[in-house]
């Protein structure tokens, strides 16, 4: 992928697992032209990630809900459209369909989140808060709703990154295949 080409948790899982990072954000901040610096220090090494399926309906959030009390912040992807913005609340709800086109950090929720604050109104009350990479002036200081009813949050694969250590626990990992899973090949069943 290109710079500005986005990306899936399966690249940052392998980015992770091999130790290329993270870095801290202040040295590598986003939007960055063009690529990231090199040479920046790795700050972590993450020793665990999970997997969270997607959920399978609307109020189906008890493994995610989970996640987050268990590793403190899960890795989501969703349909972003501005048209379902809500400014005055910082809440977004897109009811129709389509593959995920961003990248959030889920960091808790609202059960009593009122459905009339997002523009499109779902069918019931409820909604993630997350943490957006689009900087502390969007949102409420980088922070949004998602509905519980949103047709495209929370229903794809998402990760955890569960457990980092100092980046001087161990001198080198060990590795075949340093860009972990970019691709696959199969004849269906």
């Amino acid at each position: 992928y290109s710079f500005y080409s986005g990306g899936h948790y399966f690249m940052s899982m392998a980015y992770l697992a091999g130790w290329r990072g993270p870095v801290n954000e202040a040295e590598d901040p986003y939007p960055y032209p063009d690529s990231s610096p090199a040479g920046l220090p790795v700050r972590k090494h993450v020793q665990q990630m999970r997997i969270i399926p997607g959920k399978s309906s609307p109020t189906g959030n008890d493994l995610i809900k989970q996640a987050v009390m268990n590793d403190g912040a899960v890795y989501a992807s969703y349909y972003h459209n501005n048209y379902y913005w809500n400014p005055a609340h910082n809440s977004y709800n897109f009811p129709g369909s389509g593959w995920g086109n961003h990248a959030v950090t889920l960091v808790g929720w609202d059960d009593d989140f009122d459905k009339n604050k997002f523009t499109s109104v779902p069918s019931g009350n409820g909604a993630y808060i997350v943490k957006n990479s689009w900087g502390a002036d969007w949102g409420e200081n980088g922070y949004y709703y998602i509905s519980y009813y949103d047709s495209r949050f929370g229903y794809e694969t998402m990760c955890a990154f569960h457990s980092a250590d100092t980046p001087d626990n161990y001198a080198a990992v060990y590795s075949y295949d340093p860009l972990g899973w970019v691709a696959n090949l199969g004849i269906g069943n």
